[in-house]
């Protein structure tokens, strides 16, 4: 009787979990991100001054420090520091792409032409700003593009160069060239600088 019971509960268990089937949490539901903020003068705006975020990342703790000077003449190895045994030592086992600094730069700089990318989109087809703040706000993408190109490629060599928002997800990036990355470099400084003559100092 009672193995019966047990059986019982089992079929009506098996039932319920039947009848109440994952198959909506399967599914998958697409949420489209609402970009049309970008589409007025104050959202193209605060889109450029987003631009300037992803700098930030290298005055942070010992970030720049450990890519610019660890591993050089510059730097004496001292006896402590999260990043000393990877950059001033180079071991093998610690500089790697696990390594947190290393994978930060990677996305950070990433990040930072991401949202240049999309800025160069928006400001170049604002109806409402002047011709004079868009070419300004265009220098600034542009340029603040460059940066973060030229960080990677001096670190790095051969990345992936992107120069398109990606409104979908994107699983096909391949690394370029390191000629054609510096190439796209000067391109747009040469751009920032028609369309930002504060940027002049660049030409000297």
């Amino acid at each position: 009787m009672k193995m019966k019971t047990i059986k019982i509960i089992l079929i009506i268990t098996g039932f319920t979990l039947l009848s109440i089937s994952c198959t909506k949490f399967l599914e998958e539901e697409g949420y489209n991100i609402d970009y049309s903020y970008y589409e007025t003068l104050d959202g193209v705006n605060s889109l450029v001054v987003a631009c300037y975020q992803q700098t930030r990342w290298a005055a942070n703790a010992e970030n720049q420090y450990a890519l610019e000077d660890m591993g050089t003449d510059l730097y004496m190895l001292g006896g402590d520091g999260p990043y000393r045994d990877a950059f001033g030592q180079y071991l093998t086992n610690s500089l790697s792409p696990n390594n947190g600094v290393t994978r930060s730069f990677w996305e950070n700089n990433y990040k930072g032409i991401s949202i240049c990318n999309l800025a160069v989109e928006y400001v170049s087809k604002n109806a409402e700003m002047t011709s004079e703040v868009k070419n300004a706000r265009l220098g600034e993408a542009l340029f603040l593009r460059a940066y973060y190109y030229y960080e990677l490629v001096i670190q790095f060599g051969d990345v992936v160069l992107s120069n398109k928002f990606a409104f979908y997800p994107k699983l096909d990036y391949v690394r370029v060239p390191q000629k054609q990355v510096w190439s796209q470099i000067i391109t747009d400084l040469r751009q920032a600088w028609i369309f930002f003559p504060g940027l002049m100092a660049l030409e000297k």
